[in-house]
């Protein structure tokens, strides 16, 4: 055989090898939706990792996978009790029975830091893309205690049916997630200040929410509430009274509060469920122009600086009025 043709077979030869491992390719990432945080406050099966699994060329068979969960703060190993891997199919961004790949990925126990999923030989398709998600449960003993967890899929925690064929991209992949305790108390960290009467409160109230070792509670999206607790009777609070927590940083702002009546001292309450806290006292002054406000409502007949030029330009006119019609009667 000629140097040319040994080349040819040569270079024949290396594009098929590449061709056939290229066929057996798995690819892990993390997806972008990461959980804010989690509470100890006996909910089962929290997030604490989604990612997306996906072959590139053909086939491939997953058998096991093992995931690393390290506790940090005041959680301890053995504060975590079991894991589940699942598959959020309905999208609602958590567990519902039924979910799990396969029994051995629902409920396993987490020992010595460390968890093993069955997945009893799961394919994945060629070009499919699976979204899966690990979730823990937290022990009862660690209710309302506060920290960290880290969990990982390290570089060998991936075990495919045929691993001299498969080559895994992306490994490891790590997420770092809050831990508080349950919600026990709320936070006014900007407080109203004074302000005009129908003028928005600036700055934007902001309310966080505490557990009760005083660790802010992320990965909740709860409603809040803003009421008046004191104040002028009759008056009104007006704006986005009500507003839902951001699960990443654990608080809710007011962007928008408005008070009709001027006065003082009030006092705003904010309010989740039966968590209540109420605001510093503040003032509501009177807007320029405007007729001041009986404190049962209405107007009195007292009037702004502001009005006295149209007072005197009325006045004269109502003189000459008076005049004309006297002159009119004889």
């Amino acid at each position: 055989m000629g140097l040319t043709s040994r080349l040819l077979l040569a270079a024949v030869i290396l594009f098929s090898a590449g061709n056939l491992y290229a066929q057996n390719q798995l690819t892990i990432q993390l997806s972008d939706n990461q959980p804010a945080g989690l509470t100890t406050d006996g909910t089962a099966n929290q997030t604490v990792m989604r990612f997306m699994v996906f072959a590139d060329g053909s086939d491939v068979t997953i058998r096991e996978m093992f995931f690393d969960i390290v506790l940090g703060g005041a959680l301890a190993s053995g504060d975590v009790t079991t894991a589940t891997l699942y598959e959020d199919t309905n999208g609602d961004g958590g567990f519902d029975p039924g979910e799990e790949i396969t029994p051995g990925t629902l409920n396993q126990a987490v020992a010595a830091d460390s968890v093993m999923f069955d997945l009893d030989d799961e394919d994945i398709a060629t070009a499919d893309t699976r979204n899966w998600v690990v979730a823990v449960t937290f022990a009862g003993a660690a209710a309302d205690v506060g920290g960290t967890i880290e969990t990982t899929l390290p570089a060998d925690g991936v075990v495919v049916t045929t691993p001299t064929m498969t080559e895994i991209f992306g490994l490891p992949i790590s997420t770092f997630v809050a831990v508080s305790g349950s919600i026990d108390s709320l936070v006014i960290v900007v407080q109203p200040t004074d302000t005009q009467e129908d003028e928005s409160i600036t700055p934007a109230v902001v309310v966080e929410l505490r557990d009760m070792n005083d660790n802010v509670v992320l990965g909740q999206s709860i409603e809040i509430a803003a009421t008046i607790q004191s104040g002028p009777s009759g008056a009104v609070l007006y704006g986005s009274t009500t507003t839902n927590v951001n699960p990443g940083t654990g608080r809710a702002t007011f962007f928008d509060l408005r008070l009709d009546r001027p006065g003082a001292p009030y006092v705003l309450r904010f309010s989740a469920g039966s968590v209540t806290e109420d605001s510093a006292i503040f003032e509501v002054t009177q807007a320029p122009g405007l007729p001041k406000h009986k404190s049962g409502g209405g107007c009195t007949a007292e009037y702004s600086d502001n009005m006295l030029p149209a007072l005197a330009l009325l006045i004269p006119a109502l003189v000459l009025v008076t005049w004309a019609a006297r002159r009119y009667r004889r």
